[in-house]
């Protein structure tokens, strides 16, 4: 019987565990969004849209406010410059909202990828 209370008291013990330690890794998601990120690819229909050197690089930064601005490191033209928006993430990190458009989304330490289908012509943009 008392063997028996044990396991009963370890089982409680490790389910108890298992759901502290999904919390965690919901949460660290919406956090590991708030950071500098470097746009590294962007592909249209699969084509690679940064071959050139003017949105290479642009740095993506995601503030704990919800409000995000795209810096231009290098500019080509007259017109490019600091951007500004807001974003938002939904419950389970599955997608951002960036002003008024929607990506799919999947976050990493190391990597955020953004997809979205308008068409039926797909974009992925990839940042480090």
């Amino acid at each position: 019987m008392r063997k028996l209370s044990l396991f009963v008291l370890f089982a409680v013990a490790l389910t108890g565990f298992s759901f502290t330690s999904c919390e965690k890794e919901d949460v660290s998601k919406h956090t590991l969004i708030i950071r500098n990120w470097t746009l590294v690819s962007e592909k249209i229909a699969g084509t690679e849209q940064l071959n050139s050197g003017c949105e290479r690089d642009n740095v993506w930064n995601f503030k704990s406010d919800k409000s995000y601005t795209i810096d231009p490191k290098v500019t080509c033209e007259d017109s490019e410059r600091l951007q500004v928006g807001v974003w938002s993430l939904n419950e389970d990190a599955t997608v951002i909202t960036l002003d008024d458009s929607e990506w799919d989304v999947t976050i990493s330490a190391n990597e955020m990828v953004m997809r979205r289908s308008l068409i039926g012509i797909e974009t992925v943009r990839t940042f480090k």
